[in-house]
């Protein structure tokens, strides 16, 4: 990803539209479709963030991964 996409997904405030807007870039669409849905599903889990009725909805799921993408290609930048 970008960093300036990862900056446009995570920002201080609601990331919501912003995620939105980036799951329309065909970059990023062409990777999240190759994400399995149990597997997305365990590494959410590992968060501790989403109870179970939450994590049954990977689209939402595909947000989440996203978000925490962007957070930490924001957060951490010289990681590779």
């Amino acid at each position: 990803m970008y960093e300036a996409d990862a900056r446009f997904g995570y920002h201080p405030g609601r990331c919501d539209a912003s995620i939105a807007g980036l799951r329309q870039q065909p970059y990023i669409v062409k990777q999240l479709d190759k994400v399995d849905p149990a597997a997305l599903r365990d590494e959410l889990r590992r968060y501790c963030a989403w109870d179970e009725p939450e994590l049954a909805n990977h689209d939402e799921n595909l947000s989440r991964i996203l978000w925490l993408a962007c957070a930490d290609i924001v957060d951490n930048p010289q990681a590779d």
